[in-house]
């Protein structure tokens, strides 16, 4: 099962869920005696470089910044994005650890249409997904393909 966080800022309610899945998908296993084996839980943080690169722009072109700006603003934004995500993620281990479930965590870096079309074309069994409705009209009929979680 792969769970998508897409915002630092509202990861609660689908880590939760992410969570909520994996321990009732072992509970299960076990009951039927299989052997779970493997991880139960990924959990992957999207930091999309387009949307921050959007928003810097946009601050360009109103004459917010000047060109220097930009660079370190966009430089700046991105070594925060990428410190609350290590947090998150390292939470994410810790829930998952008090849960009793195996957890892979990793940051990736990518537009989040691109990374969803590579877990549905990998078919990926479980994909839950959580983002702003804004994504969820990038991702378009996708959504029907997994689970979604809209943050806010």
């Amino acid at each position: 099962m792969t769970l998508v966080l897409t915002n630092p800022y509202a990861y609660e309610k689908a880590l939760s869920r992410g969570l909520e899945l994996a321990v009732s998908l072992s509970e299960s296993q076990a009951s039927l005696g299989q052997r779970i084996e493997g991880v139960a839980l990924n959990v992957v943080f999207l930091i999309d470089p387009e949307a921050l690169d959007e928003l810097v722009q946009d601050l360009g072109e109103q004459g917010w910044l000047g060109l220097s700006s930009q660079r370190n603003l966009q430089a700046s934004m991105l070594e925060g994005y990428r410190a609350l995500a290590a947090d998150i993620l390292q939470e994410a281990l810790k829930d998952g650890s008090q849960a009793g479930l195996s957890v892979e965590t990793a940051l990736k870096e990518v537009p989040p249409s691109i990374y969803v079309d590579e877990l549905l074309n990998a078919g990926t069994q479980k994909l839950i997904v959580c983002g702003s409705s804004t994504l969820a009209a990038k991702l378009g009929d996708r959504t029907a393909k997994l689970e979604w979680i809209e943050d806010g």
